[in-house]
């Protein structure tokens, strides 16, 4: 009986071996599984980061466009106010003439 109960108590310990092995291949695919998830989403992040990155330069040389505009824009009401405040000097110089003139018939 002693060589039975040894032989069960090695074949209990194999089966706890076999279980634990089992377990940590079991434990080694679900990590591979994870480091692969983190990989997936560590690259999926990157292409983020790098269209939000283009979307950002898009956005940026929008702005500088708009800002080049507005300038344009402004230089030039500034030549049309001058242009506008040169004929309305002339205007007044044309309605003295032709008070003066209109002094001069009556």
């Amino acid at each position: 009986t002693n060589l039975v109960d040894e032989n069960s108590n090695h074949v209990a310990k194999l089966n706890l071996l076999a279980t634990t092995i089992s377990k940590l291949k079991d434990d080694l695919a679900n990590g591979e599984n994870v480091a692969q998830d983190l990989e997936d989403n560590k690259e999926l992040a990157e292409a983020l980061a790098g269209q939000m990155s283009e979307s950002e330069d898009s956005a940026l040389a929008e702005v500088e466009e708009l800002v080049e505009q507005l300038s344009e824009m402004q230089t030039e009401l500034s030549e049309t106010k001058a242009e506008l405040a040169s004929t309305n000097e002339a205007n007044n110089g044309h309605v003295a003439k032709l008070s003066l003139l209109a002094t001069t018939i009556s």
